[in-house]
Formats: structure tokens, sequence, C-alpha cells
């Protein structure tokens, strides 16, 4: 039996026991959610994320239903929900006031629907609350691109590399940055960089041959 079909017939034996706790009724809610989710079935995901919440919310679980909306609204993004989604990360925001997670998630909805100006203040408050995620920085920076501040995303590619020096995408990702702002030879060695760590990056390559380099 496939791993996910494994943890659905598990966690639903844990749902139906008259034995368990709320507790881990929500646990298993969540479990089986994640299986959901990882075969495509998204409508059942959320059903059971929207259970794990109610269960998790009786019980004044802040932690547990923080975690419930931020997974409900991220299922809730990954079909282009952005409206729920938002709601759902702004639901999670005052329950666990020190995550970064729910800022991060709302973001991405903003910036989905073109709002770079809410989601780069939602980026903001994430780095407060977690300045060593090269991520944020990273998510940042494409934010400052699409709006055309380029020495801002400079600024926060630099960050994210100085972060996490593995990651090709910043670095292809700066390399446009340096592209747009008409520093050749820059945009050349970072398209360079963003392919000795992932020779297959297309976006580098890409890159290098709008700018007539070799690989």
């Amino acid at each position: 039996m496939p791993a996910s079909d494994a943890t659905i017939v598990a966690c639903t034996a844990l749902i139906q026991s008259d034995q368990e706790r709320a507790g881990d009724k929500s646990d298993a809610y969540m479990l089986r959610a994640f299986a959901y989710r990882r075969k495509g079935q998204v409508t059942q995901a959320i059903a059971d994320l929207t259970e794990a919440i109610a269960l998790s919310n009786a019980l004044h679980d802040n932690l547990h239903s923080s975690i419930n909306y931020v997974n409900r609204g991220q299922t809730y993004a990954s079909i282009g929900l952005d409206g729920q989604a938002i709601s759902d990360f702004t639901s999670a925001m005052p329950l666990l006031p020190t995550a970064f997670a729910p800022y991060e998630g709302r973001a991405a909805a903003y910036d989905h629907m073109g709002r770079h100006d809410l989601a780069i203040a939602d980026l903001t408050h994430a780095i407060a609350l977690e300045p060593g995620y090269a991520g944020l920085y990273l998510d940042r920076a494409y934010t400052y691109g699409a709006e055309g501040l380029n020495d801002l995303a400079l600024a926060d590619y630099n960050e994210s590399i100085a972060l996490n020096p593995n990651s090709a995408l910043a670095y292809s990702n700066r390399g446009v940055t340096y592209e747009n702002m008409g520093r050749k030879d820059q945009a050349i060695a970072d398209y360079r960089a963003a392919l000795k760590i992932n020779p297959n990056m297309q976006e580098a390559k890409a890159g290098l041959g709008r700018l007539g380099a070799p690989l």
C-alpha cells in the first residue's frame, strides 16, 4: 500500500475511535489532510484541515490552531484561492505572534494577486521575526524586482546569498537584477555561479544566452 494511503487508513481509524482524545483527533485530521494533499485530493485535505481547526480552537490550543490555519491557507493558495488563503493566514497571526510562516504565506498570496506593496510589508515583518532565514530575503528581493526596485532587490539577494551561498535560484535571480541594471559582467558571473550549483538550471542558461556569453 502506498505511504499516503496507509496514512489515510491509520488516521481514519484514529478519527473514528471513541477512545482518542480531541487533541489526538485534531492531529489525525491534520496528518490525513497532508496525505490527501500529496495525492492531489485537495477538497478532502481542506475538509480535514477545517475539522482540525475546529477541534484545536475548541481546545484553545493556539499553537495547533495557528499551524492548521497556515496549512489550510497553503492548501487554498495551491489551487489559486488567494482570498481564502489570506483569510486563513490572517487568522493564524494573533494565535502565535512570533511565527513568521503566516506572514510568509500571506505575502505569497498577495504577490500572486499583484499586491506587491502588501507582500513586501508582510515579508518585512516576517524578516523581523526570523532574520536568519534566507528564503524570506529571496522572496522580498523578487517582489522588489517586480516593482522595478532593483537596488532594494539587489540588497536582499546579497543578504540571501550570504545566509545561503548554495542557492542557485538566488544567484540566478540576482543575475536578472544585474542584467536589468545594465551590469552585464556581474550578471554573467551570477548566472555561471548558479549553473555551478545546478548545472541544469534553465533560467541561468537563458540569461547567458541573452547576454551572448558561453556557458
